[in-house]
């Protein structure tokens, strides 16, 4: 007993009577009185009694109550997994005895899938997911990243890759899995641009010239400018040169179709030359 009460005694918990939390029933009580009347132990077991408490003597305090004690009622995490999970307060608050704030290892007791993100792979879960955040709703995701979540590491890190007038401003979660597939493939695209094929002269490129989305657009920005364009047509030209036979194909021909997306259009002439 020692050991708890020692741990008790340096806790949140430290100006609360045993008994507030740890209740025993009529039973019990008669139980540990003719225990000292027959036995007379001279220690207490490590073990005794109720040790489990249940949530409803949590929520006693952590519900309503007293302003300074934390509350629970306005949290995400809680909102997930105490309410719609039903999952007792002590699974996650009592992985040692009265140490109450948990740590990211005990996400890891039920979420054993692992962050396949690189660089990822040791952050702390709250990192990303907040908490504390408010429960999703129409003004908060709950435990989801934000997109402000999200560029509030990647944007300092590498700003020149999120430009603040970028089209796609939706949630990153929309393209980004960490936990399953960190990088967004063509087909993820096609998803919401199935029609996509159909405008300009994506089809050629996509299907017979056998280009995906990243060849052209930058993850971020996609407008397309000469700069992002030249330097990836090799499949394009060896396109043009078969399709052709030899002959120039010039930019009135052309042009519009390699300027894919809301970019500038860029006038591109090939021929048998590669030039």
């Amino acid at each position: 007993m020692q050991a708890a009460y020692d741990t008790w005694s340096h806790s949140a918990h430290k100006d609360i009577e045993c008994h507030t939390c740890h209740r025993a029933s009529i039973a019990d009580e008669n139980r540990y009185l003719l225990t000292m009347l027959i036995k007379r132990p001279k220690e207490i077991p490590a073990r005794h009694g109720r040790v489990i408490v249940p949530r409803s003597v949590c929520l006693e305090c952590h519900w309503d109550g007293d302003p300074k004690i934390a509350k629970v009622n306005a949290s995400a995490g809680h909102n997930q997994h105490a309410f719609i999970q039903n999952i007792q307060c002590t699974t996650c608050h009592a992985q040692q005895v009265h140490r109450f704030m948990p740590d990211s290892r005990v996400c890891a007791n039920c979420h054993a899938e692992t962050v396949k993100a690189r660089g990822m792979e040791n952050h702390d879960c709250q990192l990303c997911h907040h908490w504390k955040a408010e429960p999703a709703g129409s003004k908060s995701l709950g435990l989801m990243p934000a997109r402000e979540t999200c560029l509030g590491c990647h944007q300092p890190a590498r700003p020149a890759l999120f430009p603040s007038g970028a089209p796609m401003t939706f949630q990153c979660s929309t393209c980004h899995q960490p936990h399953r597939q960190p990088l967004p493939t063509a087909k993820d695209c096609l998803k919401c641009h199935a029609a996509v094929a159909r405008v300009g002269r994506h089809r050629v490129h996509m299907t017979e010239a056998g280009l995906t989305c990243g060849d052209c657009h930058r993850p971020h920005a996609w407008k397309i400018s000469g700069l992002r364009a030249l330097p990836r047509l090799s499949a394009a030209r060896v396109f043009h040169r078969g399709d052709t036979g030899g002959r120039s194909v010039d930019g009135p021909r052309h042009g519009a179709g390699l300027a894919i997306g809301d970019g500038p259009q860029i006038p591109i002439a090939f021929s048998a030359g590669g030039r």
